[in-house]
């Protein structure tokens, strides 16, 4: 929660920072910024032999989905 964060607030804005704009632009630490109908996430998807995921965060409304699937990925 709020009063006891699982990151600090400087470890959380490193995360979102691009670290290499040059191989991949918008990638920070694992995340990377994506947007979808005028609207900035941050997240990261993948997916292997059947399994694909994705997890994403709208940082205005502070709110974040996380889907897991079965399957191969279509996206």
């Amino acid at each position: 929660g709020a009063d006891n964060p699982v990151l600090k607030a400087e470890s959380a804005a490193t995360l979102r920072e691009a670290h290499f704009p040059e191989a991949a632009p918008g990638v920070g630490l694992g995340c990377y910024w994506e947007e979808r109908d005028g609207t900035a996430l941050l997240g990261h998807a993948g997916a292997d032999d059947g399994v694909a995921t994705r997890m994403f965060w709208y940082p205005v409304e502070n709110i974040g989905i996380v889907t897991l699937a079965n399957g191969e990925p279509t996206m």
